[in-house]
């Protein structure tokens, strides 16, 4: 059960997932989604900009190489979970456009990523501004499911506090996760791409 609360939570007891990080230095062209598979709710209004605000939206690719970094740009400090051949890690990205190094140190040969935005809706918009940056080259994207399912929901669908210590968490980026709710487990039970609208 999911309790709406303005009591804070103590991220500090929460252990984290390892954490992604930002390069400084490092640039990246524009975004042509070529190499790239979209899963979600994204506005393509923007040539070479796709946004996203509804949580579970995600990108997917695949590439040869040790490492990989994508340009993101946001309004507001946002998470995202990055996926690198079924491990994963946070991504907490901050307001402006920076490229954020997703993997590195990887063997060489053939890997997947998948980026998936964790927060909720009002947290802030954010796009892609780049292609993805690999070391090597981009493979084909992976192939699409044959099912998609839509979500319409609320904050419960979004994963509202559901990483919290405790039911009286209140609302945090740190704490909401839309990939542990009831609406990802029967897509992924399905085999199918999600999409949220919450």
């Amino acid at each position: 059960m999911i309790v709406s609360s303005t009591q804070a939570c103590d991220w500090a007891n929460i252990s984290p997932r390892n954490s992604v990080h930002k390069e400084e230095g490092e640039h990246a062209s524009g975004f042509t989604g070529a190499k790239v598979r979209l899963i979600g709710r994204f506005d393509l209004s923007r040539e070479g900009r796709p946004r996203v605000t509804w949580p579970g939206s995600s990108l997917e690719f695949r590439f040869e190489g040790v490492s990989a970094s994508i340009g993101i740009a946001s309004s507001d400090r946002v998470r995202f979970l990055v996926e690198v051949d079924g491990r994963e890690s946070d991504l907490f990205v901050t307001p402006g456009e920076r490229v954020y190094r997703l993997a590195s140190g990887l063997e060489t040969g053939r890997h997947s990523i998948k980026v998936v935005r964790l927060s909720q809706s009002f947290a802030g918009i954010t796009a892609f501004t780049s292609d993805p940056v690999v070391q090597a080259k981009l493979l084909t994207p992976p192939t699409s499911p044959a099912r998609r399912v839509l979500v319409l929901g609320d904050s419960i669908t979004a994963g509202y506090g559901v990483e919290g210590e405790s039911e009286s968490c209140g609302y945090s980026i740190e704490t909401s996760n839309p990939l542990k709710t009831y609406a990802s487990l029967a897509a992924k039970a399905l085999d199918a791409d999600l999409h949220i609208i919450a």
